[in-house]
């Protein structure tokens, strides 16, 4: 379980805690830490929803819960103005349901966008690896950006219908 006594720690940057059979929900109180650059919680058995407080962070570049028991909708808040800084996002191998936000079309810092192994995803899932090496951020980005442009466009379309 993750305490949600963590919220506490508020100049804390990077919670990292992947690989330590974790289970339980992902306590919303941790959207709390502004100052959270990174928040790695992947392969673990995180079950339940993402909570939508966790669009707040202010400064997170980097969100990976991949291999946990995530499941419904991924919300909308995720990819807010408030979430422009995020460079990586890996949500894939939970039980993640419903269509990709349309927001993820507004993440410009975006480099790396996983969503593969989520079955009940509706629609086609975009994905951009870091296909030019890790130290390679604009590339990366344009790259991301490239891959992302026409799943965008076919969301647009779904929206105006």
């Amino acid at each position: 379980m993750i305490p949600a006594a963590l919220a506490g720690a508020k100049k804390l940057h990077q919670l990292e805690l992947q690989n330590n059979e974790l289970s339980g929900s992902l306590p919303p109180e941790l959207a709390s830490l502004h100052e959270l650059v990174q928040l790695d919680l992947n392969d673990n058995e995180i079950e339940g929803h993402i909570p939508a407080a966790y669009g707040q962070f202010d400064h997170l570049h980097r969100l990976d819960l991949h291999n946990n028991l995530l499941e419904g909708a991924i919300p909308e808040e995720l990819f807010s103005s408030q979430m422009d800084q995020l460079t990586k996002i890996d949500l894939s191998n939970n039980r993640l349901s419903g269509h990709v936000p349309l927001g993820i079309c507004r993440m410009g810092h975006l480099a790396s966008l996983n969503l593969e192994g989520n079955e009940d995803l509706l629609g086609s899932i975009p994905h951009c690896a870091i296909e030019r090496g890790i130290h390679a951020d604009e590339e990366n980005r344009a790259h991301c950006q490239e891959q992302l442009r026409p799943f965008c466009k076919s969301l647009k379309s779904r929206e105006e219908l």
